[in-house]
């Protein structure tokens, strides 16, 4: 039994060399090459580093001003020893001339060296008033834009209030159901889904999904000529609030995070449902443009409701996926300072 397992682990041993002697040698890495790697690391740290400059130079100066207080210190115990050799401080009788020499000099040299540091602390302590004062115009501005931009928001919710869509189908009384607020806005959901439930049903045919479709299509186009009018007017009152938004973040005091981040606050009270609903109505008007056309009719690009109402949800729409940057907001204050200065 101990021989087979000294023979076994012989075979072993020998396998072990044989795959070492087939591993090819790990490749030396010449000197040049691990100071290069070393400079681009060192590069890549620094540049993650990010000072705050003017935190620094406050410090600093607060730094300048505790070393002239050491310096006037060391200076005038250095002298008053020195003094102490020749004079007393507690003697009976006061040299005048010479008390008055004593000080010339401590006022002349150390009363200079103490002078510089209350410039020193009176400039850092500006420096930091004058943070403030920009930090609070800033928390100002802030609440100042999210004031109005719940205004609006109040705005968007009493027109919602009475936006009211009319249905395809009809009561008993043979008039068309009527849905009221956000109701109205489920109703565009409802269509939605109704074109989703015949896409994903995989019972149907592919003859009837497209009778399916021109039948929701057919609908559709019937629903938007009803209530193309009330869209136009509610979508322009919408665009107006988003325009006056767009135009009060456009401040270059703010940084372009907290900007995105009031814009986002706006959507998301708008409402997701609401949102997708638009883009689901943009989709159907597209399609109810090119029906139009299709079948010789013309269609006012300027100033018809289908032309309106497609126009209003692209600029609500870009301005929703808009992402502020300071690139966008110095082009946007360029352009704003240009037309206000051709402005008659």
């Amino acid at each position: 039994m101990p021989v087979r397992l000294t023979s076994k682990r012989r075979f072993m041993e020998k396998e072990t060399n044989s795959i070492n002697e087939n591993i090819p040698p790990e490749p030396k890495i010449s000197f040049r090459i691990k100071f290069l790697f070393w400079r681009i690391d060192i590069r890549r740290k620094l540049s993650n580093i990010k000072f705050n400059w003017e935190r620094t130079g406050t410090n600093f100066l607060i730094f300048l001003a505790f070393i002239s207080v050491i310096s006037g210190a060391i200076v005038f115990v250095v002298f008053m020893i020195n003094l102490s050799k020749e004079y007393t401080v507690t003697g009976a009788k006061i040299i005048l001339d010479k008390t008055g020499q004593v000080g010339d000099f401590i006022g002349g040299v150390i009363g200079s060296i103490w002078a510089l540091t209350g410039v020193l602390l009176f400039y850092a302590a500006l420096r930091i008033q004058t943070k403030e004062l920009a930090e609070n115009r800033k928390h100002f501005q802030l609440s100042r834009l999210t004031d109005i931009i719940f205004k609006q928001l109040d705005l968007f919710n009493s027109r919602l209030s009475i936006f009211e869509l009319k249905d395809i189908e009809r009561d008993e009384n043979g008039d068309h159901i009527s849905h009221q607020g956000r109701s109205s806005i489920l109703l565009l959901r409802h269509r939605m889904d109704k074109f989703l439930d015949v896409e994903n049903n995989k019972e149907l045919t592919e003859e009837e999904k497209q009778q399916g479709r021109l039948q929701y299509l057919a609908e559709s186009f019937a629903f938007l000529e009803i209530n193309k009018k009330e869209f136009r007017n509610f979508y322009e009152e919408l665009s107006n609030h988003v325009r006056v938004i767009r135009s009060i973040l456009i401040r270059d005091e703010i940084p372009p995070s907290e900007l995105n981040e009031l814009k986002a606050i706006f959507f998301r009270n708008v409402g997701v449902d609401f949102l997708n609903a638009s883009q689901h109505l943009q989709l159907l008007l597209d399609n109810y443009i090119k029906y139009k056309k299709g079948r010789g009719e013309e269609v006012d690009l300027l100033f018809s409701a289908e032309s309106s109402i497609d126009r209003n949800i692209s600029s609500i729409n870009e301005f929703r996926n808009l992402k502020f940057s300071e690139e966008i907001l110095k082009d946007y204050i360029r352009s704003r300072d240009s037309y206000n200065s051709t402005a008659y």
